[in-house]
This record gives C-alpha cells, structure tokens and sequence, in this order.
C-alpha cells in the first residue's frame, strides 16, 4: 500500500512545477540578458567613445553581435527542452529578434535624436524594456516545448 501511494504521488504533476520551471527559466535568462545588456553597452562604448563610430552605428552593430550571442546561449542555457532543431529555432530567433531589434532602435533614436536623451542611457532603457517582452516570446514560440514534454519536464524535481 505504501508503494501504491509513492507511485501515485510520483505519476502526479505538483502544482507548483510549472512555476519553478517559470521562475528556472527567468532566472537564467535574467542572468544571461544581465551579461548580455553588459556585453551590448561595452561595446557600444567601446565602438564610440575609443573606435569612433557614431552613436547610430555604433548601436546596431552591437546589438546585431550580441543578437548571435544570446542566440546560442539562450538555446543551450535557458531552454534546454525545446522543440525543433537548430535551423528552425535560428531562424524564428532571427525573425523575432530581428522585429525586437528594429523596435530598439526606433525606440533609441526616440530617445537619443528626438527626447536628446544622452545615448547610454536611451540604449539602457530600451534594452531594459525589452528584455522581459523578449523572454515571454521566446518563451512561447520559438523555444516552446510540446506539451508532451512540457508535462514530463514539469513533474522533474
């Protein structure tokens, strides 16, 4: 009887284990995105203030190289269980960042060229901003995992 019950109790999703999945999930991309947005101001300052680029170069071309890094650590750090192959996650990551890209930088020459918001802090502020629309999209479509294995995945201790 005793063995009866563990294995019942066993068979059973915990209410809780979607959240923790959540709550795993968030904490490693809060991580990633935190050395990420650094890696993206770095080098912004960097190409600015010692290559002198302009500020609207110097944006894009960092946030298109931090876009391949997180791509790969995302894929490998945040959503380990996600469906699809390599190829097709890419190219949804693409696409969709792509759109969060062009929304940053729309939203960084607001800042920057019409609010004459200093660039640093125009290019922190969106980056900030989008970071939690990112997660929850990324989240549900590129890397989502089938509810076959989401099930399974969640019963995990």
């Amino acid at each position: 009887m005793t063995q009866a019950s563990v294995s019942i109790s066993n068979t059973s999703t915990p209410p809780t284990a979607g959240k923790r999945t959540l709550r795993s999930q968030a904490t490693r991309y809060a991580l990633l995105s935190g050395i990420s947005f650094a890696g993206n101001l770095g080098l912004t300052v960097l190409l600015h203030e010692i290559v002198g680029l302009s500020a609207y170069l110097a944006v894009p071309i960092a946030l298109i190289t931090m876009t391949l890094f997180n791509f790969f650590t995302i894929r490998h750090v945040v959503f380990t269980d996600a469906a699809g192959g390599i190829v097709k996650q890419f190219t949804g990551f693409v696409a969709s960042i792509a759109g969060f890209r062009a929304a940053e930088y729309v939203g960084f020459v607001l800042l920057h060229g019409v609010f004459i918001v200093d660039y640093l802090p125009a290019c922190a502020a969106i980056l900030a901003a989008s970071a939690v629309c990112k997660f929850l999209f990324l989240r549900r479509v590129v890397f989502a995992i089938p509810r076959s294995s989401a099930n399974h995945a969640e019963a995990r201790p």
